[in-house]
């Protein structure tokens, strides 16, 4: 996740809209429909990664179903603020492969 506006954000949080079945069938570590906390503030053009998942089990056998994320945050005015977006694990497939010495993070070769 990045703050990519235009100030700091507060209290973001985080919530996945998924099937829970597909999510726990491929080792997804957040079950859908509960928001976590992640960070009290997080500074404009910081960003913060967070362990998601294995991808040896995301992708055995097939990835999971696409999701949609909530982020949930404060402006520095105090305001709630949500930003929802769609999100497929699919897209990271091409990213490189474990059983390929060949192949080297991130890009596939």
């Amino acid at each position: 996740m990045a703050n990519v506006g235009k100030g700091a954000a507060k209290n973001v949080s985080i919530e996945f809209e998924a099937d829970a079945d597909d999510f726990a069938s491929h080792g997804i570590e957040h079950p859908p429909g509960v928001r976590r906390p992640l960070v009290s503030f997080l500074p404009q053009d910081e960003r913060l990664f967070h362990f998601f998942g294995n991808a040896i089990e995301m992708f055995r056998p097939n990835p999971p179903k696409d999701f949609k994320v909530h982020v949930h945050y404060e402006d520095m005015g105090g305001r709630s603020r949500d930003g929802h977006y769609k999100a497929s694990v699919a897209d990271l497939e091409a990213l490189g492969e474990l059983e390929s010495p060949q192949n080297i993070w991130p890009l596939k070769r």
